[in-house]
C-alpha cells in the first residue's frame, strides 16, 4: 500500500544519501557527515514518521547497506579513527558533550558488520 511505498522511498533516499557521502566526501569528513545524516534522519523519523518501527527498520537497513558496501573494513577503520580523535580531544568537550559524541559513534558502530576490524583498528 501507500505506507509501504513511502517506506521504500525513505529507504532509497537514506541509502543513496549515504552512498553519496561514502563515495564523494573527503576521507577525514566521512564519519562526521554520516553522523550528521544519522542525526537528520533520526529527527525526521521522530517528527515525520512518529518513530514508526517500520521506518526505523528501513533506516537501519539503509545505513547497514552503505556502511558495509564494498570493503566494510574501510568504514571500521574510519569510525575507529574518528572515535580515537574524540577521545584524545575529550578535554575540549563538556562531560555531556563527550558522552553525546561517543554515543553518536556507537550509533554508527551498531551498523558495522566488521566489528572485529573496528576493534583491531581502534587498538592500534
Amino acid at each position: 500500500g501507500e505506507v509501504a511505498a513511502v517506506r521504500a522511498a525513505w529507504f532509497s533516499v537514506v541509502k543513496s544519501s549515504g552512498i553519496t557521502i561514502m563515495k564523494t566526501a573527503e576521507t577525514d569528513d566521512i564519519v562526521e557527515k554520516l553522523l550528521q545524516l544519522k542525526a537528520h534522519c533520526d529527527e525526521m523519523l521522530g517528527v515525520a514518521f512518529r518513530n514508526s518501527v517500520n521506518f526505523a527498520i528501513a533506516l537501519k537497513d539503509a545505513f547497514e547497506y552503505f556502511i558495509n558496501d564494498g570493503n566494510p573494513n574501510v568504514s571500521a577503520q574510519l569510525l575507529a579513527r574518528h572515535t580515537d580523535r574524540i577521545l584524545k580531544i575529550g578535554s575540549k568537550f563538556s562531560d555531556a558533550g563527550l558522552d553525546d559524541a561517543i554515543d553518536s559513534c556507537w550509533g554508527l558502530f551498531r551498523f558495522l558488520m566488521a566489528k572485529d576490524a573496528f576493534e583491531a583498528f581502534f587498538r592500534k
